[in-house]
């Protein structure tokens, strides 16, 4: 518009010299120029001509002034305005930054943590503004300025100066005054008199907009927009953003509900509702004591306004010394509180807040290396676009804009976080980094990478090797199927082995169909998968199938050191927490928002992965699948039968162009040389035997229980009591879950892991064990050993006696079972002659000692644990000395390829030497993926404890 920039230049030469146009809107068109009487650049803002005719110059101009009235630090000052030459204009500071409009435009999302404090700033300015009597009327991502890092609400009158002149009728532009993406419903109705709360409907939009990426309604045209205001509610912003927290999604709710009578008051109120959204993730009681103190602040404030001599300068420094004071004595110990539940982001994010409150830096000192480490991030070749997202609950809309690389001197928390790399001509990377993400990250150019991998150049190994991002899915195991896969004997170059005898080709095709008998996986009928499962990973699989696949494919299983080198160690620690692990079935691969430290998926969790290692007669599968919890899959590598065709065996391929490499990495992998042979020892003596069981006598005071919980845990009730333990001082306690159906009392199953879970919430695997039991009529029994269901604090174990000493906690922790028993003996709805023993992993190996002391004890299971080989236990914590002392009828299950607990060395030993009576002992073992899984634990166990308690009425 040439002709206008001439007309401003001549029309205010005396006063401006205006230099270049800037920018343009639906209402005005934004020029630079040079205040020549105070030196300053400003941005002089004009109304279109055909605007400016049609709503007259003096009213405008008059209502516009109001506007020149306001100061605050979140509202853009109005320097001056007028009429020149037919135009009507403003003048304003010229802000060098970006509008939030174009910051969204670029990155689509803000991090959450910035959205809310750009929110919470435009609500204290628009706060201010409407106790003025001023409403700004168009509120919108265009008409809020980011400049060094905080917000400005420009544009502050000129909508209300255009419905003042326009004598509130519908604008010339043929709407009423505002932005229908962010109108609320009462100003699109056109009523005539509008407040305070139409500003905050439209901040309410605003932020929904920063949070999802769009605004939260949609239509074709403007009054489809505003007809959708009038009549429906703004869906929830979770249902795209999964990150968002409850608190902050009730804030959105507090400022976009349609009827104004249902938002926030204020926008003060708005504004603090923010600040607290993120204070609830600290706690709840510190957001009340911030209530309670604000409202002291503002009658003590008022009343100095009365007072003071200074009038509004005392009322300035009296708010602002109250400001601070709250500062340092409230919010400062509320920094650290969220890193005792993991949320260093909270932490980090109240840090900002109150770093950015704060005039004098050193007013309060902030950990910031607590809870958030500096970054250093470089790309070969730089440039690349760098985004972060935290791993919890992480979706792929989660992705924030961190900076273009290098990056340095930015944040972000000690948390498990994945990054994402984008650069035009290079392929885009993902992945997760445990810890400091310092140094060089080099880029791929498009399609120098095989379809499908991802390049691994870890650090301890020379050359690379590319994996497969995913496992191999259903929709490319069927076209080795339809290839005539199962007809070609070239792709079968491994011999076939069974029970030690070969087998044929023909035979081995015969075992190796879907249910249907046609040939394919075992989770297949009549030669397919079913449909909407495509992109899940194949499952079903034995050693032999993924083998021919592989070479079908010209690649190869990795062995277990492509595997574990792609994960690189370190990372699986923040990576498993967020795997499908523990889950309820497989996903479709890539579901899982975690890739690993070159852009795996999957690795841990969905399918178990065969490699191409083998052990002893097994083959070694890497990872787990959705049935397994670290703790069980411990290092992550299971020993299975190469026939093994259990529904979570897949794969995943490997291109090594170091053959010597693969060979040798592809070798057998040898379990560790046991320590122990128990078949040349001898157990202690009845002399030694005694000394040994006396290390157990413990304290049998009054138990003193005391409910400390009462909760349904995934449909059971449960109760957490707490009562004396067995040093006659400290206190322990019990969850009890109770069956719904049955009669008391109840047959109760003691269960015994034995790990040292570090969280008061049951995982799913452990209630899904205790559903069996409780759907079957009998209540489960878990003791809160010490240490365990609870955060681990070594400062704890140091001040008694215990740090780095699992003999003494082996001792205790059988102590503190035993006083378990003497609780539940207090219970009249517990049946306290039909006690079961379960037993897991550590609640298996030491099921001797347990058994041996412990005569309540009428029958026990216990899977995955024997007699450990490579043991140098102390004699009296040793399970070996126990287990001829053992009467309870025991039956212990494994799998017959167990790497950790062999056969011949560990299973077979602890069978022979139970002092149970041969027809009251049985061991077993086969076939089964180590450890066993619930679903060839179920028909064992339930009949034994049926055998030796009777069966539970009714079931």
């Amino acid at each position: 518009m040439p002709d206008l920039l001439g007309r401003l230049q001549t029309a205010l030469a005396d006063r401006y010299a205006v230099e270049s146009e800037i920018g343009r809107g639906g209402m005005a068109t934004v020029f630079r120029a040079e205040d020549l009487k105070h030196r300053r650049q400003v941005a002089i803002k004009v109304l279109h001509p055909d605007l400016a005719a049609a709503l007259g110059g003096d009213r405008f101009l008059r209502e516009i002034e109001i506007a020149a009235g306001l100061n605050h630090p979140h509202v853009l000052p109005l320097f001056d305005s007028g009429e020149a030459a037919g135009l009507l204009y403003y003048v304003m500071p010229l802000v060098e930054g970006e509008s939030l409009r174009d910051r969204l435009e670029s990155e689509g999302q803000l991090a959450i943590d910035e959205a809310v404090a750009i929110a919470a700033e435009v609500a204290e300015g628009l706060d201010y503004a409407h106790r003025q009597g001023v409403i700004h009327r168009d509120i919108k991502p265009g008409n809020i300025l980011l400049s060094e890092g905080h917000a400005l609400i420009a544009d502050f009158g000129l909508a209300r100066a255009v419905d003042a002149a326009s004598e509130g009728r519908a604008s010339p532009t043929g709407l009423a005054v505002g932005t229908p993406d962010y109108m609320s419903p009462e100003q699109g109705a056109a009523e005539a008199t509008l407040d305070c709360r139409t500003d905050i409907y439209a901040l309410g939009c605003v932020l929904w907009e920063m949070l999802a990426g769009q605004a939260p309604f949609r239509g074709p045209t403007a009054q489809a927009i505003l007809a959708r205001k009038a009549i429906e509610e703004a869906p929830d912003v979770r249902v795209i953003r999964a990150r968002v927290t409850e608190p902050l999604a009730a804030c959105l709710e507090g400022a976009v509900a349609p009827s104004p009578a249902d938002r926030f008051a204020t926008a003060g109120e708005f504004a603090s509702a923010l600040r607290d959204a993120v204070l609830l993730g600290v706690t709840p009681q510190a957001v009340a004591r911030r209530k309670r103190k604000r409202r002291r602040r503002w009658a003590l404030a008022g009343l100095a306004v009365v007072v003071a001599v200074g009038g509004l300068f005392a009322w300035r420094a009296f708010v602002r010394q109250q400001q601070v004071d709250w500062l340092r004595t409230e919010a400062m110990p509320e920094i650290l509180r969220p890193t005792n539940d993991g949320k260093n982001d909270s932490a980090l994010y109240v840090a900002r807040l109150l770093e950015s409150s704060l005039t004098d830096a050193d007013a309060v000192q902030i950990p910031w290396d607590f809870f958030s480490h500096d970054m250093t991030i470089e790309t070969d070749p730089p440039g690349a676009r760098v985004y972060w997202r935290l791993l919890d609950d992480a979706r792929a809309a989660d992705w924030q804009f961190l900076g273009t690389a290098p990056i340095e001197g930015t944040r972000l928390p000690y948390q498990a976080i994945g990054y994402r790399f984008e650069k035009e001509g290079y392929e885009t990377r993902e992945f997760s980094f445990p810890g400091r993400m310092i140094g060089l990250v080099g880029l791929d150019l498009e399609n120098s990478t095989p379809s499908g991998m991802v390049r691994v150049n870890h650090y301890r190994v020379e050359g690379d090797f590319h994996i497969g991002r995913f496992e191999v899915t259903n929709r490319q195991y069927e076209g080795f199927v339809a290839a005539g896969g199962y007809e070609n004997e070239e792709y079968w170059t491994e011999p076939f082995v069974l029970d030690g005898r070969s087998v044929s080709w023909d035979e081995a095709m015969s075992l190796l169909v879907d249910g249907t008998g046609r040939s394919g996986p075992s989770t297949w009928e009549d030669g397919t998968f079913d449909d909407g499962y495509e992109d899940f990973p194949v499952g079903g699989l034995s050693w032999y199938e993924a083998a021919a696949y592989a070479r079908y494919s010209g690649m190869h299983l990795p062995s277990l050191w492509h595997l574990r080198y792609a994960m690189r160690a370190g990372t699986q620690f923040k990576m498993i927490p967020h795997s499908n692990l523990d889950g309820i079935g497989p996903q479709a691969v890539g579901t899982s928002p975690t890739a690993g430290s070159f852009g795996t998926f999957d690795q841990y969790g969905n399918a178990r992965e065969w490699t191409h290692n083998t052990s002893g007669e097994g083959r070694v599968a890497f990872g787990g699948s959705w049935t397994d919890t670290w703790d069980a899959t411990d290092d992550g590598s299971q020993i299975l039968s190469p026939w093994d065709r259990s529904p979570e065996n897949g794969l995943r391929l490997v291109l090594d162009p170091d053959t010597a490499r693969l060979t040798r990495w592809s070798g057998p992998i040898d379990p560790p040389e046991p320590i122990r042979d128990y078949w040349s020892e001898s157990p202690a003596d009845d002399a030694e035997y005694e000394v040994l069981a006396r290390a157990y006598d413990y304290d049998g005071s009054e138990l003193a229980p005391a409910a400390e919980l009462v909760d349904t845990v995934y449909g059971w009730p449960m109760e957490r009591v707490s009562f004396t333990g067995p040093d006659g001082i400290s206190r322990m306690g019990v969850y009890l879950f109770l069956p719904n159906d049955g009669r008391p009392p109840y047959q109760t199953v003691l269960f015994f892991n034995g790990y040292g879970q570090d969280s008061p919430v049951f995982r799913a695997r452990d209630v899904a064990m205790f559903d069996s039991f409780l759907r079957t009529g009998r209540a489960v029994a878990v003791p809160k050993l010490f240490g365990t269901y609870e955060p681990y604090d070594s400062e704890k174990n140091v001040e008694q006696g215990l740090d780095w000493q699992p003999a003494e906690i082996a001792v205790r922790w059988v102590k503190e079972l035993m006083r378990t028993i003497d609780y539940l003996e207090t219970r009249p709805e517990i049946d306290r002659q039909r006690i079961a023993y379960y037993g897991m992993y550590f609640g298996t190996t030491h099921a001797p000692i347990v058994l041996a002391l412990e005569p309540r004890i009428k029958v026990a299971f216990a899977e995955s644990g024997a007699l450990d080989p490579l043991s140098a236990d102390p004699p009296h914590v040793d399970p070996f000395h126990f287990l001829s002392r053992v009467r309870t009828p025991f039956l212990f299950m494994n799998s017959r390829y167990s790497m950790r607990w062999p056969y011949e060395e560990a299973q077979l030993p602890m069978l022979e030497y139970l002092g149970t009576s041969e027809e009251h002992k049985r061991l077993v073992t086969g076939d089964y993926a180590d450890p066993v899984q619930f679903p060839d634990i179920y028909p064992v166990v339930h009949p034994w404890f049926d055998e030796y308690l009777g069966s539970v009425e009714g079931f």
